[in-house]
């Protein structure tokens, strides 16, 4: 089988410097945490070598149509698809709303902490 690998872009253009970018194996992710009222936390394995985890952080559009059980079964799809697969989340100005572009819907922000 192979793995699916994700690719987060947290920028509002092309993510073509330092931190602008991450992209993990699903056999880095460690598990999601509600973080916020319309926030999700998702832990990898630091891309560095270090104890610490890197956190990926997803905002969702809206508050009273914030779907965190949804967004948690985007994300698992995402991570398990079977036949190995890239999937990207980006924040690529006008990618993610109104239209999709991403694993996740309806996602306005994304944070990405590398340890």
């Amino acid at each position: 089988m192979q793995e699916n690998h994700i690719f987060f872009n947290k920028t509002v253009g092309e993510a073509n410097a330092t931190g602008e970018g991450a992209m993990y194996p699903a056999s880095a992710f460690l598990g999601a945490d509600c973080s916020g009222t319309r926030k999700v936390a998702l832990s990898f394995k630091s891309r560095g070598g270090t104890a610490a985890d890197d956190v990926v952080e997803l905002t969702h559009a809206d508050v009273a149509t914030a779907n965190i059980r949804g967004v948690m079964k985007q994300i698992a799809a995402a991570l398990s698809n079977p036949k190995g697969k890239f999937q990207h989340q980006s924040n690529f100005v006008g990618r993610n709303l109104p239209n999709h572009d991403g694993f996740v819907r309806d996602i306005t922000v994304i944070g990405i902490t590398q340890a």
